[in-house]
């Protein structure tokens, strides 16, 4: 996660009291009134009490790595045409 999306990161969450359930990271996003890809970031989060922010971002940077998957080359398929 770049700089940038710390940055969003920190001003959706600025005024949340800390320590604080994911539910609650996702209530003040929605609040804030937060893009999609920051709400979908909230979202993948696993439940459980954050302590402060960095523990929001440092979790949210761990949880894209675990995610990130290498897809292989894709094979192309036969497509038949009907009448």
């Amino acid at each position: 996660m770049d700089r940038q999306h710390v940055t969003v990161i920190r001003q959706v969450l600025d005024g949340l009291r800390f320590p604080a359930q994911r539910w609650q990271l996702i209530a003040q996003g929605e609040l804030y009134g937060a893009d999609v890809v920051t709400m979908a970031k909230l979202h993948r989060l696993p439940p459980r009490l954050y302590l402060d922010c960095d523990d929001v971002t440092a979790e949210i940077i761990a949880t894209r790595r675990r995610s990130t998957v290498t897809l292989p080359v894709s094979v192309s398929t036969r497509v038949e045409s009907r009448p």
